[in-house]
C-alpha cells in the first residue's frame, strides 16, 4: 500500500505546512520562555508559559502522531512514546514547583537546560527524521505525480 493508496497526497502536504508553523511556534515560545527565566520574574507568569508550552506541545505532538499513522510511519512508536516522556517530566516539573511556590536562580538555569536539551534532542532526531521521511515521499509523489 502506498501513500497516495491510502491517503490524499495533496491533503498530507496541507498538513505537513501546518506542522513546520507549529514547530516554529514551540521554538518561539521556548526562546520566550528562556528569556523571561533569564531576568527576575513573577513566579505566576512562570506557570503561565510552561502552560502554553505544554499547549503547543500537546497540539504539535497530536498533529505529529496524526500524521505518522497516516503514512505507516515505522518509528511512530517510538516518536510517541518520546512526546509522552517529555509530557510526564514537564509535568512533574510543574508540580515540584507548584508544591514548592518558589524558585530560584538555579531552578532557572536547570528549566532552560531541561526544555533546550530535550526540545533539541527531540527535534534534531525524532523530528528531523520524520521530516526526512515526508520529503522523501514528497519526492516520490512529486516524481511519479
Amino acid at each position: 500500500m502506498t501513500i497516495t493508496e491510502s491517503y490524499e497526497f495533496n491533503e498530507l502536504q496541507s498538513e505537513i505546512d501546518a506542522l513546520e508553523v507549529e514547530d516554529l511556534k514551540v521554538g518561539l515560545v521556548i526562546n520566550e520562555l528562556i528569556e523571561f527565566l533569564s531576568s527576575p520574574s513573577e513566579f505566576r507568569e512562570l506557570f503561565i508559559y510552561l502552560s502554553a508550552i505544554r499547549d503547543l506541545l500537546v497540539t504539535n505532538f497530536n498533529h505529529e502522531e496524526v500524521i505518522m499513522n497516516k503514512i505507516f510511519y515505522k518509528s511512530r512508536s517510538a516518536h510517541a512514546k518520546d512526546h509522552n516522556s517529555l509530557l510526564e517530566q514537564l509535568d512533574g516539573l510543574v508540580a515540584i514547583l507548584d508544591i514548592s511556590r518558589n524558585f530560584s536562580e538555579v531552578d532557572n538555569v536547570l528549566l532552560i537546560q531541561f526544555i533546550t536539551k530535550w526540545y533539541a534532542r527531540h527535534a534534531l532526531h525524532f523530528d528531523g527524521l520524520l521530516h526526512d521521511y515526508l520529503n522523501m515521499l514528497n519526492n516520490q509523489h512529486q516524481h511519479n505525480g
